[in-house]
């Protein structure tokens, strides 16, 4: 086997299916497009529910099918070793918007290996505390790129 096809066959599996954790999809406005992760598992006190994140050029926003509890101030997310940053504020009962310091995150989105999410969720039903997952940022670099095309 040659160098090349070693080193490729080397690329694919290093690449492989991480890569694919992010992907352009069409924004929800119907007119032009986003970034998305793929969706993560996470328990919501109650069952086990998906959240994603998705980065429209305005916005980063999570959603999540469950209902979040923004009444406490520590729904937020850090890539590494960064600071906390908290949400912006709910978009709507199931989605989380960071906006203010949108240019920030996206470049720590770029750098990044990981980004732990802090969530809370069910604000009407006793509380069940705050519940963190992680998502993988590989993949999210040649998706922005891929999206900065985007009409």
């Amino acid at each position: 086997m040659s160098a090349s096809v070693v080193a490729t066959v080397v690329m694919l599996l290093v690449a492989g299916p991480a890569a694919a954790e992010w992907a352009m999809k069409p924004a929800a406005s119907g007119s032009g497009c986003a970034v998305e992760s793929t969706p993560e598992s996470i328990s919501d006190g109650y069952q086990t529910t998906r959240v994603r994140i998705r980065v429209d050029g305005k916005a980063v926003t999570v959603s999540s099918p469950s209902v979040f509890d923004g009444t406490v101030q520590d729904i937020g997310l850090a890539v590494d070793q960064h600071e906390f940053l908290s949400m912006d504020r709910l978009g709507d009962p199931r989605s989380v918007v960071f906006e203010s310091r949108y240019a920030d995150v996206v470049e720590q989105f770029k750098l990044g290996a990981r980004v732990r999410l802090q969530l809370r969720f069910w604000p009407t039903w006793p509380t069940t505390g705050v519940h963190s997952v992680t998502v993988s940022l590989i993949g999210f670099t040649r998706a922005h790129t891929e999206f900065a095309g985007c009409n």
